[in-house]
């Protein structure tokens, strides 16, 4: 018996309609899939044949041979597991599966049967919208940021049997209620610059960055306060459009930055690596790439603290990005797009020791480690940085008032 249910395939932020067939015929048990499936959809008979029987259901002693159409693109994630058992369920109980041509799954079964959450699911569901799918089925931790998506019919499903429920009475299924804008995660209210002492001619370059979206690059000794005028910054960047949230979130879901039950990201993101961040892990990239903080930081602002001890490299790979305001990344027989526009703010102390051009301690370095220190930052990426800034020590009498 042959039955067929639709999901979805991602690259990078975009999706692409999936159509999952499952065939039952006779002979020795076994399982296979083909349609150029990853590793981890591969894996999922195993996920799967456990799932249907540790929910109570019987799984078919027969051959199982699943195929993912179109067969050239490449299927990666857990999120075809939900999918696959559907449309084995169906080939098995031998009814018709044409009552949920217009319905996608989406979701990871745990061993005893439980519908886990997914990264990546708006943008799954976004695609399915968009090639006329009406009614998609997804975890319930991910059913908040699935309801976004306007003009959409959203299934929450805690475990198979409710899949099941579904899938026997897809008209009468009640569907999911939006909650309405959730609580906005830990870590995106922002202090005020209030709380900067002194400091008025930097706070007011801040004010520009703000209102033109310019990067720049702070120059000051340690404890100048760089690090604090940055961080308060995303708290003067005017609210995000319905848009601009779609797409931050679209690339928070894939990126996995979404906890259970969130819904849109309504703060600007503020993302602050490491000096010893990777290129990858900076700009995107991997075997199935996924964003980078450049475009985690996409419409908020990226914050390199100590820009000179960033690998040359991870600098040079920006200068694309920054351009152009999105990262591609090409692959054998495919290519991702994450968007990254980003207000990118970076510190330095004025030499390696700190103290050059300051009034309260002598400076160290040698003029062969002056230049050496500031060569660092190539002319191409200098070049991309619009304002540059010098943050001078604040005085106590200023910290007093």
């Amino acid at each position: 018996m042959l039955a067929r249910v639709m999901t979805a395939s991602l690259t990078g932020t975009e999706g692409s309609v999936v159509t999952v067939e499952a065939d039952i015929s006779g002979g020795l048990p076994s399982y296979n899939v083909v349609g150029l499936a990853g590793a981890t959809v591969k894996e999922s008979g195993e996920r799967v044949r456990a799932a249907v029987l540790n929910a109570g259901y019987k799984y078919p002693r027969n051959r199982v041979t699943v195929n993912l159409s179109p067969a050239n693109v490449r299927k990666t994630g857990s999120h075809f597991d939900l999918a696959i058992a559907a449309a084995i369920m169906l080939a098995m109980e031998k009814r018709d599966w044409r009552s949920l041509a217009d319905c996608a799954f989406f979701g990871e079964l745990t061993l005893g049967g439980t519908v886990a959450s997914v990264r990546g699911a708006l943008p799954l569901a976004l695609c399915a919208l968009e090639a006329g799918i009406s009614t998609v089925v997804v975890p319930r931790g991910n059913a908040e940021e699935v309801s976004t998506a306007a003009g959409l019919r959203v299934i929450a499903a805690d475990d198979l049997p409710d899949v099941i429920s579904f899938m026997r009475g897809p008209a009468d299924y009640p569907a999911y209620v939006r909650q309405g804008a959730a609580a906005a995660p830990a870590g995106t209210s922002y202090p005020d610059y209030s709380d900067v002492k002194g400091q008025e001619s930097a706070k007011r370059v801040m004010e520009i960055s703000a209102a033109g979206a310019h990067s720049m690059l702070m120059t000051g000794p340690p404890g100048s306060g760089k690090t604090m005028l940055a961080e308060r910054l995303p708290g003067i960047l005017p609210d995000m459009t319905p848009e601009e949230k779609l797409q931050v979130t679209k690339i928070h879901s894939v990126a996995g930055l979404l906890k259970d039950g969130s819904g849109l990201v309504e703060k600007r993101p503020f993302r602050a690596p490491h000096h010893t961040i990777t290129r990858a892990a900076m700009v995107g990239g991997g075997r199935d790439p996924e964003p980078g903080q450049i475009s985690i930081a996409h419409y908020g602002v990226l914050f390199l603290d100590e820009v000179p001890l960033f690998d040359s490299a991870v600098l040079e790979a920006m200068r694309q990005p920054l351009e152009d305001g999105r990262v591609r990344i090409s692959r054998r027989g495919s290519a991702a797009e994450f968007p990254c526009r980003v207000i990118l703010v970076a510190a330095a102390n004025p030499c390696r020791c700190g103290f050059a051009g300051d009034q309260t301690r002598k400076c160290t370095c040698t003029e062969r480690e002056l230049a050496s220190y500031r060569s660092r930052l190539s002319g191409p990426v200098l070049d991309r940085i619009d304002m540059h800034v010098q943050i001078p020590r604040v005085r106590y009498e200023e910290i007093e008032e």
